[in-house]
This record gives structure tokens, sequence and C-alpha cells, in this order.
């Protein structure tokens, strides 16, 4: 629901010259972010994507794409997630984060900084 919320904000928006590309399986992100080289990705963060494979998969994509930009994307009911994702951002791990209940502008303005 969010990927296609997000898809039809940046139709709206070509300005950005940002476009979607939504990838299901994290245990195929890196393969598929090396093939695609995205300037930016969305991590959508949920229960089934644990703390500790969360972190794992930062590093490895920050370890492989040094130049690609990392946006956690999670509730702020959950607040185990903001403490990971402060110290993800201050370890230079991940780049920004947001939480799901955001406007879509504000989500859109992030990205745009990040670009």
């Amino acid at each position: 629901m969010i990927a296609q919320g997000l898809g039809a904000a940046l139709e709206s928006s070509p300005e950005l010259e940002l476009n979607l590309l939504p990838m299901i399986q994290p245990s195929n992100a890196c393969m598929d972010v090396l093939i695609c080289k995205p300037d930016i990705l969305v991590i959508d963060v949920t229960r089934e994507l644990q703390k500790e494979n969360l972190l794992h998969l930062c590093k490895e994509l920050r370890q492989k794409l040094p130049f690609c930009k990392l946006l956690l994307l999670f509730s702020e009911n959950e607040p185990e997630y903001h403490t990971l994702s402060i110290q993800a951002k201050h370890s230079a791990l991940i780049d920004d984060f947001a939480f799901y209940n955001n406007s879509m502008k504000y989500l859109l303005a992030k990205l745009a900084a990040l670009c």
C-alpha cells in the first residue's frame, strides 16, 4: 500500500525526476539494487524484517552501493525502530528515516532532499 501511494505521488510530481521500482522480498534486495543501481532506496520496515536483519541489510547495501541514499520508513508506534534508526543514522548506515503517518508531501520532500 505504501508503494502504491508513493508511486501515485511520484507520478503527480514529475519535477522530482524520481521513479519507483518496488521490491517485495528483502532477501533479494541487495541483488536487485546491484542490478538497477538506484540513487535512493526506501526501506519499508515491517515486523517481518527483524531488527538484526535490518541492520545487516543496511550495512550490506551501504558497502555494495555507497552512493545510494537509504531512507527507512516505519510506524511511529514502534519505538524500538526509533532508537535503531537514530543509531543507524549516527553510524552512517542510513541517510534518513520517516514515519508512515507523515504526509506524502513530507515524504516527497525527504526524497527530494536526498537527491
